[in-house]
């Protein structure tokens, strides 16, 4: 019996081993760049708190950018990203959800890291992922 258990140990072991980097490498600090300019516009930072990944804006290239509320503190500290969880399953943040201060709205979304690490997608969408859209947030060196 101990030769069976020990077995199965050894053989989920590398599953936890790869969630627990999956999981790492979502951690950090992530730049925004304009989708048709190509310049850097801000940075997120992306941490993780009580088994979920949550994440907010820490640098603006304009510090006095608002959201479409007018928000007068700005949106530099706005949170962006909330309550992802790490599904193993298919390599990817889901169940999260993602602030747009463009029009004020928060969508469902999913995160999925690329590139070895990079590259992190952000698809935010309403009711399926194929009514949304995608950016891509691109790792601070």
């Amino acid at each position: 019996m101990k030769k069976i258990v020990l077995c199965l140990f050894y053989l989920m072991l590398p599953m936890f081993i790869f969630s627990f980097k999956a999981e790492e490498k979502l951690k950090g600090r992530w730049e925004m760049y304009h989708p048709e300019s190509k310049k850097k516009f801000g940075v997120v930072s992306i941490y993780k708190e009580k088994g979920k990944f949550f994440g907010k804006i820490v640098w603006l290239l304009h510090k006095k950018a608002i959201d479409s509320h007018g928000n007068k503190k700005g949106l530099l500290g706005t949170m962006i990203l909330r309550n992802f969880i790490y599904d193993a399953d298919d390599d990817e943040f889901v169940d999260g959800r993602i602030y747009n201060p463009d029009n004020g709205s928060t969508y469902k979304c999913y995160l999925k890291i690329k590139d070895k690490g990079r590259i992190l997608k952000v698809r935010g969408y309403v009711l399926i992922p194929l009514f949304g859209k995608t950016i891509y947030l691109y790792r601070e060196t």
